[in-house]
């Protein structure tokens, strides 16, 4: 790697940190009650999406949209949002932790932090100045 190349990519890991500090700073109860704080009116659902699907992706993948609610009707899942697309975060995460909040918690703490980095590579990528796009430089 160039001295450039070097220079651009600390730069990046200074953003990505001071996006992740931000993150902690703006929703700071939620770092120290991870694993049972219940932050806003939806979490409790979402976090049982979630769980929902990573367990259902390793039991019956077939019937994953055979929720446990409104039985017995079928493909309930389909009667509101899926959350589906979040499957590759908490598969890996639900092995480890048994915690749905915690999974939920971890999950939108990085995202926040995810989407401003990805806001700043884009920014980044515009004709526009570095002050611009968030970067000290």
């Amino acid at each position: 790697m160039t001295e450039t190349q070097l220079q651009l990519t600390g730069l990046r890991i200074l953003v990505l940190s001071g996006y992740v500090a931000l993150t902690i700073i703006l929703t700071f109860p939620l770092i120290v009650h991870l694993s049972d704080a219940v932050a806003g009116h939806d979490t409790l659902y979402t976090a049982w999406l979630l769980a929902w699907g990573a367990h259902q992706f390793r039991e019956s993948p077939a019937h994953i949209f055979d929720t446990n609610i409104y039985y017995p009707d079928k493909n309930t899942l389909a009667y509101g949002e899926h959350l589906l697309g979040f499957l590759p975060f908490t598969i890996p995460l639900f092995l480890f932790i048994q915690n749905s909040l915690l999974v939920h918690n971890v999950l939108l703490l990085f995202m926040m932090a995810a989407t401003a980095w990805t806001a700043y590579f884009l920014s980044e990528n515009l004709p526009v100045q570095h002050w611009q796009a968030g970067s000290p430089v």
